[in-house]
């Protein structure tokens, strides 16, 4: 999975290493160095991901106010409804680490890119083998149901009530993409000149 470059720096890697930023380190010069460099950005690797990442992070947590109020003023859920839509989007958030929508996704992700960048500017990505696409089918299936019959059984809760955890944990699973998307290229927009 890995290539001979990345094993060796993971192989390089101690526990001291771990417990400290190195790891952020590398993986940031690795793999936003070289492209950062193509586009004429100095600004160090590592300081660009953290700056990115609180942008994302940001992003995430006003997507979770939006939620939120959307929830209580446009669907006219009470309190509870309105923190199980946020629930179920961070924990959309959550399980996209584990889950790669960007098989399904990357269309999406095309027009988002579009909207933001140039009409004829294209989100590449690789196309998926039957083998990903089953993969990716089966664990958003098992999220899916997981996250409606676990509730149900286990709190009592009613089928609307389910369906307000699921949306948007399967929004959040989505959405979670965009909000990095977003904060790239917001981090690049402040080095516009410079491009």
């Amino acid at each position: 999975m890995l290539c001979a470059k990345q094993a060796a720096m993971v192989d390089s890697w101690g526990v001291a290493d771990i417990q400290s930023d190195k790891v952020f380190r590398d993986i940031s010069e690795q793999q936003l160095g070289p492209l950062l460099q193509s586009m004429g950005v100095e600004e160090d690797p590592y300081d660009f991901f953290i700056g990115m990442m609180k942008l994302a992070l940001g992003l995430q947590l006003a997507s979770a106010a939006v939620v939120f109020y959307a929830a209580e003023l446009g669907f006219h859920l009470d309190a509870g409804g309105a923190f199980r839509a946020v629930g179920g989007l961070f924990l959309g958030y959550f399980l996209r680490l584990g889950i790669r929508v960007e098989h399904l996704a990357w269309p999406l992700y095309n027009v988002f890119v579009q909207l933001l960048i140039r009409d004829d500017a294209v989100y590449d990505f690789p196309a998926a083998t039957a083998a990903e696409w089953r993969e990716t089918l089966n664990k958003l299936g098992l999220v899916v149901a997981s996250a409606f019959l676990i509730p149900k059984f286990l709190f009592g809760w009613q089928n609307d009530e389910c369906w307000q955890f699921v949306v948007p944990l399967i929004g959040g699973l989505f959405f979670f993409d965009m909000c990095w998307i977003m904060a790239l290229l917001i981090k690049m927009w402040g080095h516009e000149d410079r491009v």
